[in-house]
């Protein structure tokens, strides 16, 4: 059980669901041979909005 307040809650449910969707796209890539800069583009998105959930969680 997540102990915090709706904020971190929801922030911590953003950073999970930011982190399957780069794992999401790379499964993707991976099996369908898309164009890598394109995939590059999304994870380093997805990643990326992780790492300031994070920071922000972390921060508060």
């Amino acid at each position: 059980m997540i102990h915090g307040s709706p904020a971190e809650t929801v922030l911590l449910v953003g950073v999970v669901l930011a982190v399957w969707g780069a794992a999401s796209v790379l499964l993707d890539a991976a099996l369908g041979g898309e164009n890598r800069g394109f995939v590059a583009y999304l994870v380093g998105l997805l990643l990326g909005l992780a790492v300031v959930g994070y920071l922000l969680l972390t921060r508060m």
